[in-house]
């Protein structure tokens, strides 16, 4: 808890809210077509696959009222396998 309070206030520092924010996401080839569909209404900015081909890096932009938002939309894909956020 202590830690989300931290994150949200980093957030809050270094964005006006309401606003856009930027996301970077890795995902396993098998996980792409579920984090589309979790993202939901998002922007895909970029996709691109790696050079082997196992892997896909989604740039994806949103609207967010707050910084507690932008951590819960995180949150809402933390469990997606093989996903990594930058």
């Amino acid at each position: 808890m202590e830690k989300d309070n931290k994150l949200i206030s980093l957030l809050n520092e270094t964005h006006s809210w309401p606003g856009k924010y930027v996301f970077k996401f890795v995902v396993p080839k098998d996980s792409h077509s579920e984090l589309k569909n979790r993202t939901g209404q998002s922007k895909i900015i970029s996709e691109k696959k790696s050079r082997t081909g196992r892997f896909i890096s989604l740039t994806i932009e949103d609207y967010f009222l707050s910084g507690k938002d932008v951590l819960s939309y995180y949150q809402r894909l933390s469990d997606i396998d093989g996903l990594i956020s930058l």
